[in-house]
Parts: C-alpha cells; sequence; structure tokens
C-alpha cells in the first residue's frame, strides 16, 4: 500500500518552486540561515533536514522539497491502516489506508514543494499510533510534527496532553532532537528567540494579513475548506456521524477531534487566509478521523463506502494534478524573464521577486511594497532603465499608463485564484516612440 501510495506521486513532483517561501526552502538546501530567510523563522528543520536527504538520494531540482511530504503519506495511510486492523479485517484496513491517501488536498499537497502536507501526515500517524497506545512512537511524532511546522502546535498541544505523562520524555527528546541543533544554527538560543519574535511581530502586523490585522475572514476559510477537498471530508463526516449514531462506536478518542477543533480555531485566528494550503492539516485531522470510524464501525460492509470516498477524491483531485506540467505563476514569469535580454532590464515586483531571484539570477528585480514605491525602485536618481516592468497579482491595481506584456494564471486546484500575475511594461518616452513610428531607432 506504501508503494502505491508513492507511485501515485513520483510521475507528478515538481521541477521548480511555486512562490517565495519554495525558493526560500530551495536555498536552504545548500545554506541553512534564518536571518538571510533561507528558510524563515522558525526554521522548519525537520523538513529542511528530510529534504536534504532526498537531495543526496539523488532527487533533482526541485523535487527534494516534495519527497518528505509523498513519504509521509506513504506511513499515514499505513498507520491509519494499522489502527483500523486493530479492530477490522485487512481488507477494511487497506481501504481506510488508501482512502485517507486519496484524500485531495493531501494527493495535491504532497506534491508541492512546501512541508504543509507533511505536517498534517505526521499529526495523522501520531494520533493513529496514540489511539493504538504505542505511546512512544506517537510521542516522538508528535514532537517531530512541530519541527515540520511549528505553526500545527495547537493541534500538537492536545496530543501531548492525550499522551500519559510516561510518554512525556520521549516528547521532551523528539523536541530537543530538532531545537537544539536549531537554536546552534541560528547562533545560539538568544538569536533563535530574536528571529522568532521579529518573525511573529511581522506576520501578526506588518504583513501576515491574519485576525488581528484583517479581521476573523471566515467566509475566505470557508471557501478554502471547500476547494480544498472539504466536500469529501464532509461526506466522510456525514456518514461518521450517521455511522456514530446507529452503533454509538467511539472508534476515534474523543482528543482527535479536540485537536481538531484547537488547529481549526487557530487557523482562523492566526494564519494568512490568502494560502489556503493552511486548511490541509485540519482537512487530514477531519478525514483521517472519520475514515477509521466508519471502517471500524462498519467493519466487512466499509470497503464498499471506502471505495466511493477515495473514487469521489481521485474525481476532485484529478483537475489539478493535470495541472502539474505547468509551472506556478511565479516560476512561469522567471522562465519569462530568463528568456529575456538581461541588459538594461528590471522588475518591480511582490513576494514573486523571491522565485525571480532564484531562478532568473541575471534578471535586476527589486521588491516593492506599494505601487507609490515603484519609481523609487526602478529609477533611483531618476535614471530609468531601458526596459522597466511591474508584475502585479491578479485583481491588484495596475500601474496607470503602464500597458500589459503578459499574463501568468493560476493553476486551477493547485494556485489560490489570487496567485495569478500580470506583467506591465512603462511606456517608452515620446521621442523614442516616435524614434519608432518612422523606422529610426539610431
Amino acid at each position: 500500500m506504501a508503494g502505491a501510495v508513492i507511485a501515485s506521486r513520483a510521475p507528478w513532483l515538481p521541477t521548480t518552486p511555486w512562490d517565495h517561501d519554495g525558493a526560500n526552502f530551495v536555498r536552504a538546501l545548500d545554506t541553512f540561515d534564518l536571518a538571510r530567510h533561507s528558510p524563515h523563522a522558525p526554521g522548519y528543520p525537520v523538513y529542511i533536514a528530510l529534504a536534504r536527504l532526498a537531495r543526496a538520494f539523488g532527487a533533482p531540482d526541485a523535487a527534494p522539497l516534495a519527497w518528505p511530504s509523498v513519504a509521509g503519506a506513504a506511513a499515514a495511510a499505513a498507520t491509519v491502516a494499522w489502527a483500523v486492523a486493530r479492530f477490522a479485517n485487512r481488507g477494511t484496513a487497506l481501504a481506510a489506508g488508501l482512502a485517507y491517501a486519496a484524500l485531495p488536498p493531501l494527493w495535491l499537497g504532497d506534491l508541492a514543494p512546501r512541508p504543509d502536507a507533511l505536517a498534517a501526515h505526521v499529526l495523522v500517524a501520531a494520533a493513529c499510533l496514540l489511539a493504538s497506545q504505542a505511546l512512544p512512537a506517537a510521542a516522538v511524532l508528535i514532537a517531530l510534527a512541530l519541527g515540520v511546522r511549528l505553526s500545527v502546535w495547537p493541534a500538537a498541544l492536545v496530543l501531548m496532553l492525550a499522551l500519559p505523562r510516561a510518554a512525556w520524555g520521549w516528547l521532551a527528546a523528539g523536541v530537543a532532537a530538532w531545537a537544539v541543533p536549531l537554536a546552534a544554527l541560528a547562533g545560539g538560543p538568544f538569536e533563535l528567540l530574536r528571529q522568532l519574535t521579529s518573525f511573529g511581530a511581522g506576520h501578526f502586523g506588518q504583513w501576515g494579513n491574519t485576525a488581528a490585522t484583517a479581521g476573523l475572514r471566515v467566509d475566505q476559510w470557508a471557501g478554502h475548506l471547500a476547494d480544498q477537498g472539504g466536500a469529501v471530508c464532509g461526506g466522510l463526516a456525514l456518514v461518521a456521524a450517521v455511522v456514530w449514531v446507529r452503533s454509538r462506536q467511539h472508534a476515534t478518542p474523543g482528543w482527535w477531534w479536540a485537536a481538531a477543533v484547537a488547529y481549526a480555531i487557530w487557523i482562523v485566528a492566526g494564519q494568512n487566509p490568502d494560502h489556503p494550503r493552511h486548511v490541509w492539516p485540519l482537512l487530514a485531522l477531519v478525514g483521517a478521523a472519520c475514515l477509521v470510524a466508519v471502517a471500524v464501525a462498519v467493519g466487512r460492509a466499509a470497503p464498499p463506502l471506502l471505495a466511493a470516498a477515495a473514487a469521489l477524491a481521485v474525481v476532485q483531485a484529478a483537475p489539478g494534478i493535470s495541472q502539474t506540467h505547468r509551472p506556478a505563476p511565479d516560476a512561469a514569469l522567471a522562465s519569462w524573464l530568463a528568456a529575456r535580454p538581461a541588459d538594461s532590464l528590471a522588475l518591480a515586483g511582490g513576494s514573486e521577486v523571491g522565485v525571480v531571484r532564484l531562478l532568473a539570477p541575471t534578471i535586476r528585480a527589486l521588491r516593492v511594497d506599494k505601487p507609490a514605491d515603484v519609481a523609487a525602485a526602478l529609477a533611483p536618481g531618476g535614471g530609468w532603465p531601458r526596459t522597466a516592468l511591474v508584475s502585479v497579482r491578479e485583481g491588484q491595481t495596475a500601474p496607470v499608463g503602464w500597458g500589459e506584456v503578459a499574463r501568468f494564471p493560476a493553476r486551477p486546484a493547485l494556485d489560490a485564484p489570487g496567485l495569478g500575475l500580470r506583467v506591465y511594461a512603462r511606456p517608452a518616452p515620446a521621442a523614442l516612440a516616435l524614434a519608432g513610428a518612422t523606422g529610426d531607432c539610431r
């Protein structure tokens, strides 16, 4: 089953980073430097270590950033099946594991050069092991989940509290395994604390677009849940509720649902709603809990239900899988720029500049926060380059008088619609335009 999960992902692995965070992760494969955002705080030490291991085994391009999630998907599917096998037959257990692997947010998340899907898989594996009383292994996985992506802390905290105190030593050892090297790489514990504090201030204040600055945005989060596989997980939840009412079997402990609720509250209150990927751990916890509940309660009659859920999941994931051959908008922009003469060309843009600097290093790319900053960035002292370009996200205001020269749309089911890019060029001076019209371009 684990082999089948890996085979379902391997043909679609990424070749380029998808966004500026992905570019930071690529740089971290060579040099780990929190001060230079390679990667940014809190550092993702477990994820970077696993990605470096994947590259050491020969994974090319950006694929090392996806292989940890692929391996995590195989392991989590196996633990879901193992948890079910304690109460049901082998066929039912295998069906539950494969249905988990087919969940759309996880399948598509495994193809992203990011740690979000891996964090979801580690949480699910830890929950399955904890429910099965494999306490040392569960404690270590809870600790490792925090080292993959620290923002899963609310769900991890609930799982920690569900551990017997006898297992807390394993938990402490797991945290120390990544926290001590992270502090050393950051320049010491005080420097690590400074980096975390600085990042937290930016996340919740200046650029994070969280509830602290933009409100709860519950409608936007609801849209993400629907787009990222909420229909499949919602259907599973409905079936699980009906099964529970009829059988009253508690296959999934109460703390499992509490972990999902805690994380749901956190993503609304403390995460950036511009990024749908933040809902992946929530959908993973809910989906896995429902699959285990249905498989255990229904028993031998469960495989048809689980197969139907897997088929529905594959149908929803298929559009995204079909788009994986296309680069993400940021990478497509970088490729387009790399094919143009770099002499006297400059680009001003937002977060996409990080990918441009990585994939098209000869291009002068400048980060600007507001349209009013474009002139100062591209023409310091009034000297404009021969070709001045500005990239803006879909839905953002274009520079007045600048003409659109390229567009890189978001990939359906893989990118949020607002991640598409449009590129505008500064209009030529009147004299140059007149010379071009007459054919005199000396």
